[in-house]
């Protein structure tokens, strides 16, 4: 027979050792979704993390839906949290859904989420007074180029030159 002085410790040990072992037989509950960078931009690297509202860490599948026709199928082994990532290549606002998928096998995690991704267009390039937008230099990241838009007119020349624009240059020949 246990004295009473051991029979709280081992209460405490009875109490941890079945907290843990519930854990270690639970499938993760989804219980939040978010991106970082939000807003981004077309091109970049969003980063998705997926928090438990419940842990366990049986290992379990996850359906991804990214509001832009694409899906994928993600493994989480040892429970959550869980990071992926994903690239948007067009502006828009995107729900994002997460839920439980059986799939090679494993079980689906229980539960599901979204979130709202904004992906902001690129502004428009804007070449200051005086200047052109070079045809073809716009880039998706949004960088782009200028150069000196040729003049109205050409400049008054001394008798015997006559005036010329050329690859940006004004002047007298």
């Amino acid at each position: 027979m246990l004295k009473l002085r051991h029979a709280l410790p081992l209460a405490l040990l009875l109490a941890a050792s079945s907290s843990f072992a519930l854990e270690s037989f639970t499938r993760p509950i989804i219980g939040s979704l978010s991106a970082t960078p939000n807003p981004a931009k077309p091109g970049d690297t969003v980063t998705f993390r997926v928090d438990p509202s419940q842990n366990g860490k049986i290992d379990c599948g996850l359906l991804v839906t990214y509001g832009n026709g694409q899906q994928e199928q993600i493994a989480v082994k040892q429970g959550f949290p869980k990071e992926f990532t994903h690239v948007f290549d067009a502006p828009g606002k995107f729900t994002v859904k997460v839920e439980g998928k059986e799939f090679d096998g494993m079980n689906n995690c229980k539960g599901e989420a979204t979130t709202t991704v904004a992906v902001q267009g690129v502004v428009a390039p804007s070449c200051p007074t005086g200047w052109e937008l070079i045809k073809g230099s716009t880039k998706k990241n949004g960088a782009f180029s200028c150069r000196a838009a040729q003049p109205a007119e050409l400049p008054r020349c001394s008798s015997g030159l006559k005036g010329y624009y050329q690859n940006g240059v004004i002047g007298c020949k």
